[in-house]
């Protein structure tokens, strides 16, 4: 973790990291192996109008494709896969350390408003704004209701904020060595959770999955409080930041557009993981 966080100091004192930007800084994670998906991501993230992004590419011709585009890119190349896996947990704590405001971003996440100013802008309330998985990890389904998506979530660098993202890294990091059968989306969840997190669902209603079974989400935002710090969380409507195709009746008095902000369809959360 040292030797990549000492590397994004460079971006404090380089152009990457603007400051004087009005929204947070859009971060995605790419190699070689996802670079079609990346192509796609990026047409649809510029087609909203989105130029505050950044690119951690995993191998050098993924950074050197990149930047022959002007797609703005950190070279963050990595030898063993067990690493690799790691490398997004490290950056996320990492730059709410450096004080960076971001968004952090799937490759599968096509992006079909600018969520930006409506839903994840510099002056929200809330230390950390999250879009809805559905079923993993079911530890935290079977006592929520619900999950923490860890596809698409903003984070502001607030003192708790920091807390949950340094834990995250805690857990994934003590031996990288060790085969991983949990994800980040897991680590999240269990931070977030030993927090004794208290959950306020207003509006609440359930989504069906054939494959998935029922999982409960909201027509507003679900707003989590703590006892120890006056910092909140929330979570987006489920029907904005879908992670599922879905037809969704809204009830009387919702107001907005109820178009997708941010389409998540590629992969599907499974009782075992995310696959593709």
């Amino acid at each position: 973790r040292a030797a990549l966080s000492d590397r994004l100091q460079e971006l404090r004192r380089g152009s990457l990291l603007a400051t004087g930007v009005s929204a947070p800084l859009v971060v995605a994670f790419a190699n070689l192996g996802f670079y079609e998906l990346l192509l796609n991501w990026l047409v649809s993230v510029f087609r909203t109008g989105v130029r505050h992004l950044l690119v951690f590419s995993m191998d050098a011709e993924t950074h050197r494709r990149l930047q022959a585009r002007g797609v703005p890119s950190f070279g963050c190349v990595v030898g063993a896969r067990s690493a690799l896996l790691n490398v997004r947990s490290v950056m996320w704590a990492t730059l709410a350390e450096l004080g960076q405001p971001f968004v952090q971003t799937d490759l599968d996440a096509v992006w079909l408003r600018d969520p930006t100013h409506n839903f994840f802008p510099l002056s929200s309330p809330h230390s950390m704004v999250f879009t809805q998985g559905t079923i993993s990890p079911l530890f935290t389904h079977q006592k929520w209701g619900f999950v923490l998506c860890s596809g698409v979530f903003y984070a502001r660098p607030t003192p708790l904020a920091t807390e949950v993202l340094r834990r995250i890294v805690e857990r994934q990091l003590p031996d990288p060595s060790v085969p991983r059968t949990l994800t980040d989306q897991d680590f999240l969840n269990h931070a977030v959770n030993d927090l004794q997190v208290r959950w306020r669902v207003r509006r609440r209603t359930a989504h069906t999955h054939v494959h998935l079974g029922k999982f409960i989400w909201s027509t507003v935002p679900i707003v989590g409080r703590f006892n120890f710090s006056n910092e909140t969380f929330s979570v987006l409507p489920y029907h904005l930041f879908p992670r599922t195709p879905m037809n969704v009746t809204l009830r009387d008095g919702v107001r907005g557009n109820s178009r997708p902000v941010i389409a998540h369809y590629f992969s599907v959360d499974t009782p075992n993981g995310t696959k593709a």
